[in-house]
């Protein structure tokens, strides 16, 4: 009998530490999962934000990119204003240089038939007077 009852107190402890055991065997494959199901979120959230960083830094370097493109092409249309203008005033101090030049030519010009004319009448003047004389 007492065998008995030891056989059934032992039985007992077994039964609650076998109950003892698949509770805590729950609680911690449940924990388990938790943690795995965790661990798989956070990789994913890793991933996304890599991928956003990675977004954003491309989106960062095309505006860089872009300023950098709108400061040159700025620089440039403001070169070919300054480029035009000064080919403008080129253009224009060669048009008035070659009507001075012109007109100096044609003065020369006058002058050399005044000189004709006058070294002409001077010649016959001259004559005139040797005629005269």
């Amino acid at each position: 009998m007492q065998l008995k009852t030891t056989m059934q107190e032992l039985e007992r402890q077994l039964s609650d530490l076998q109950s003892t055991y698949d509770k805590d065997k729950a609680l911690w494959e449940g924990k388990c999962q938790f943690l795995e199901n965790q661990k798989e979120n956070y990789k994913r959230d890793l991933i996304e934000s890599q991928r956003k960083f990675e977004i954003t830094l491309e989106q960062l370097q095309k505006r860089g990119t872009s300023a950098q493109d709108k400061y040159e092409y700025n620089q440039n249309a403001i070169m070919k204003v300054i480029e035009n203008k000064y080919k403008v005033q080129i253009k224009e101090m060669l048009e008035s240089h070659q009507c001075l030049q012109a007109e100096v030519t044609n003065k020369g010009k006058r002058l050399e038939e005044e000189n004709k004319r006058l070294t002409q009448e001077n010649v016959i003047g001259k004559r005139e007077l040797e005629l005269k004389v």
